[in-house]
């Protein structure tokens, strides 16, 4: 029977388990019968165009030399706060609030929209939210500013020098990293959403859409004044005072390296004392594990998920789909800093592109 078939009368998870080696294990699936909004929200995403999983998704992704060249082929919003757009920003952006993206994009109509934030966290994850409601012209500015101007750089410095290959913090009484795999756990029922009583599943996704992106999600700016998260959606983990997040129990905790086996675990072979990703974490590899029918399910309804890619941008935009669907995700800032220094892991390069104030 085709998917398609399954998905439009009641969902039941029948797993198409891949034989690609000991880190895609085979836990046993709790034969299910899934209903209600959730289902009804995953049934319609995956209909129409299945974003999260489709290898076009990468075109989302645009890199400042893109941009710089084709510049007057986009609409530039810049999300950030007024005062560091006031500090500087890319001639000819438009300053917007992430609740009002939604509404500026339907209005710009067939244009190529670009996203643009500090470092190309929060871009990914709203840019992902828009995505998800069909607007395809969407595009987001990768590692932001950051990669713009030598002048932005300076947060993606900050968590990137002298951190040498293997290096890991500290937190007392916690095996913070290690090169150990770790397994999937068992599928469960999707989370419980409840949405809008009215109109049909495209209208209800796009209010709770509009939702998301009315609340922040923090680009790291000023983190290490704020003694709380920087938001509900994003988390650094190294800082000290926060480093709970990945504790050395994970009662409550699931760690997604929402990326490749490279990054995951280092090719060729690796001293098992070398640290390579956050005690406990698995993998899902982008563009292909979150479907319904591989390990979407895999990932537990009643645990705060924490989604890491190698910058960050990935992990932001996966944030928004799982958020979507009802899981308390958020994605790591900066992504894998721990191996940004290591060959092919370098700190975003800057193109030094001139900007206005």
């Amino acid at each position: 029977m085709k998917k398609n078939t399954i998905l439009k009368t009641v969902f039941f998870i029948v797993p198409l388990f891949l034989s690609t080696g000991c880190l895609k294990d085979n836990p046993n699936p709790v034969n299910s019968f899934v209903t209600g909004d959730a289902i009804n929200m995953l049934v319609y995403l995956e209909s129409n165009g299945d974003i999260i999983n489709s290898p076009a998704t990468k075109s989302t992704f645009v890199n400042a030399q893109e941009l710089y060249t084709n510049i007057s082929n986009y609409v530039i919003l810049d999300i950030r706060d007024s005062q560091l757009f006031a500090g500087g920003h890319i001639s000819g952006a438009i300053n917007i609030q992430s609740a009002d993206l939604l509404a500026k994009v339907k209005s710009i109509d067939t244009a190529k929209v670009i996203l643009v934030s500090q470092n190309g966290q929060s871009a990914s994850y709203y840019g992902g939210l828009l995505r998800l409601d069909g607007l395809n012209n969407v595009y987001v500015l990768t590692f932001g500013m950051a990669s713009w101007n030598d002048y932005f750089a300076s947060y993606w410095n900050a968590h990137a020098e002298d951190k040498p290959y293997g290096w890991k913090p500290q937190p007392s009484g916690a095996d913070a990293f290690n090169s150990l795999p770790y397994f999937r756990g068992p599928y469960t029922d999707l989370p419980e959403v409840k949405l809008n009583s009215s109109g049909d599943i495209k209208t209800k996704i796009e209010l709770r859409i509009q939702d998301l992106l009315s609340e922040d999600f923090n680009d790291g700016i000023n983190y290490d004044a704020s003694p709380s998260l920087p938001s509900v959606y994003s988390v650094d983990v190294f800082n000290n005072s926060n480093y709970s997040i990945i504790d050395s129990t994970f009662d409550d905790q699931y760690i997604v390296c929402y990326d490749t086996i490279s990054v995951y675990k280092i090719p060729g072979p690796v001293d098992v004392t070398i640290p390579t990703h956050p005690s406990h974490s698995v993998l899902y590899t982008y563009y292909q594990d979150l479907k319904s029918l591989n390990y979407l399910q895999t990932i537990p309804s009643n645990k705060k998920v924490v989604l890491y890619s190698l910058y960050g941008q990935q992990s932001a935009f996966a944030t928004a789909y799982l958020r979507l669907l009802g899981y308390n995700a958020r994605s790591l800032l900066y992504g894998a800093t721990w191996l940004h220094s290591i060959g092919g892991y370098s700190v975003p390069p800057s193109m030094n592109y001139p900007y206005v104030n």
